[in-house]
């Protein structure tokens, strides 16, 4: 194994952990990955106006991870304790250590937030559509081939999973220590953005995605079919969109959620005039002009 990981997680979180370690059991990784005590809001007593306790706790646990493994003498794979693995994962990141894949970036995300935005959903549609085979339900039966994503240019979120390039482990570290020891200003999903908009992080995403998130650690399992929480049901469509994009997605349990969860209401002809159109601009036989 060329890379060692660690799993964020409270201790508290005893079904997170649960849920973390079956994985790695089902896979036999339990002897490669290793928890890593996440942190309970400020408890670096930190100055941070506007940001969330929790959004404190992880941007500390992360710091607090990277820090303890400055000397690393193998890249990192750091993941929440939401994260789904694909049972190939040792695999792949070997491969792409093997190939100098790694070596190329500062981080290597496994999978991002998606935005619902149609230019990201057509590029990606396209992308997954290119990148493997699918059955006639829509999952995967063969992957021909992955891409990296540079992020610098993209719109993107999460840190649900991200691979980290031994060389540049401290480079993370120190810039996390640098706003620990002024002032935290964003969560770490979109401190890590910021600095790979500005170049001063190197960021790039697998895909099709080799992790996502799970569905019942998140929002679905606390949402019911009437929730008013518009909100809480916008960040569950956007999950549910990750999860398409994942190597091992079921679209038709996905289809299901989305019946569930995203009420519209009926549809009348102009919503499916307007379906029929994003369906099509969304294929290969759309030409931009």
């Amino acid at each position: 194994m060329q890379y060692h990981g660690f799993y964020i997680n409270l201790d508290q979180n005893v079904t997170r952990r649960a849920h973390v370690e079956n994985q790695l059991a089902a896979c036999e990784l339990q002897p490669f990955y290793t928890r890593f005590p996440a942190c309970s809001g400020n408890a670096l007593n930190v100055k941070a106006p506007g940001v969330s306790p929790g959004n404190i706790g992880c941007f500390s646990s992360h710091y607090l991870l990277l820090k303890s493994q400055v000397n690393s003498p193998t890249h990192l794979h750091v993941v929440e304790d939401d994260v789904v693995f694909s049972p190939h994962i040792a695999k792949f990141i070997d491969s792409l250590a093997t190939d100098g894949v790694l070596e190329a970036w500062d981080m290597l995300y496994t999978d991002i937030f998606v935005p619902i935005d149609f230019n990201t959903l057509k590029d990606l549609s396209l992308r997954f559509r290119r990148c493997t085979t699918l059955d006639e339900d829509g999952t995967i039966s063969k992957v021909e081939n992955f891409a990296v994503l540079p992020l610098k240019d993209r719109i993107f979120a999460s840190t649900a999973s991200y691979i980290v390039n031994k060389n540049s482990v401290g480079k993370l570290a120190n810039l996390l220590e640098e706003a620990v020891k002024s002032e935290i200003p964003r969560p770490i999903d979109l401190f890590y953005r910021k600095h790979t908009y500005e170049g001063r992080i190197t960021a790039a995403c697998l895909f099709p995605f080799i992790t996502s998130i799970d569905l019942g650690l998140s929002q679905a399992s606390n949402i019911s079919p009437t929730s008013q929480n518009t909100l809480e049901i916008s960040l569950l469509a956007t999950t549910l969109l990750r999860n398409l994009f994942f190597l091992h997605s079921k679209p038709r349990d996905l289809l299901a959620a989305c019946a569930s969860h995203l009420n519209c209401g009926p549809m009348d002809d102009r919503d499916k005039v307007l379906a029929s159109i994003c369906r099509f601009a969304l294929s290969p036989s759309y030409r931009s002009f």
